[in-house]
């Protein structure tokens, strides 16, 4: 019975982001309410919990975690396939780069296939899927969305696996670091130190090193709230 009504919506909904992509980078803003709606009451038959179980490796890992900001599961909205749903349970493991589901009776955790998100929110922070660009800057995966405007800033949330030799003890400790990039005029720059940033907002580098000392922030300390002070002082 329902799936004429899934595919009827499920076409709405494609063309309806289809035809707004170019304006907005944010998927989720055309999603039509009623859509969002409709499917949050499917429950346990949402087309989220078609998917294969998460292989848990956090025991190998001796100091760290491979999340993004938690280990426990927290509330999210996730764009999954043209469908848009709200308040559900996920974990994001930043060294697979993977969105970990809770499954709706609780009891497993599902690998959600990430070619199927388009993006998610938890936490405050909006991530979206992207390609890799023409200069092949980007590579495929999540990045945060930290800043929106004129001059977009987005991260590259990192976590890597190191294996650490004391004596005759073997540890597996996990390392984080982010990589900012900026989309100037079209083209997206890296920036991994506040050369690279001076750099890239050239035009302004003498305001913006003022800027970032009169306020206190040093990049080394806290890297994205310097790069986003200095590109908020670049678009105005």
């Amino acid at each position: 019975m329902l799936r004429t009504p899934i595919c009827l919506v499920v076409i709405l909904l494609n063309n309806a982001i289809s035809n707004a992509q170019s304006a907005s980078d944010s998927i989720s803003e055309v999603v039509p309410l009623p859509v969002a709606v409709y499917y949050q009451t499917l429950g346990e038959q949402s087309p989220l919990y078609n998917a294969r179980e998460y292989v848990d490796y956090t025991s190998t890992i001796n100091f760290g975690h491979p999340f993004y900001n938690t280990t426990e599961f927290v509330k999210a909205s996730i764009l999954f396939d043209g469908m848009y749903f709200e308040n559900v349970m996920i974990l994001y493991d930043i060294i697979k780069d993977k969105v970990i589901l809770q499954h709706y009776n609780k009891l497993f955790r599902l690998d959600l296939p990430v070619t199927k998100i388009q993006e998610f929110t938890m936490l405050d922070h909006h991530f979206i899927r992207m390609l890799p660009d023409s200069n092949r800057v980007l590579e495929e995966g999540f990045y945060d969305k930290i800043y929106q405007g004129k001059t977009p800033v987005y991260v590259k949330r990192r976590k890597l696996i190191r294996i650490e030799r004391t004596g005759n003890e073997i540890n597996n400790v996990v390392d984080e670091k982010d990589i900012f990039y900026i989309l100037k005029q079209g083209v997206y720059y890296p920036v991994k130190n506040l050369s690279a940033l001076l750099h890239v907002l050239s035009s302004r580098k003498d305001q913006i090193r003022q800027h970032l000392k009169k306020n206190g922030v040093k990049y080394r300390k806290q890297p994205e709230k310097a790069v986003t002070m200095a590109v908020e002082l670049y678009d105005r």
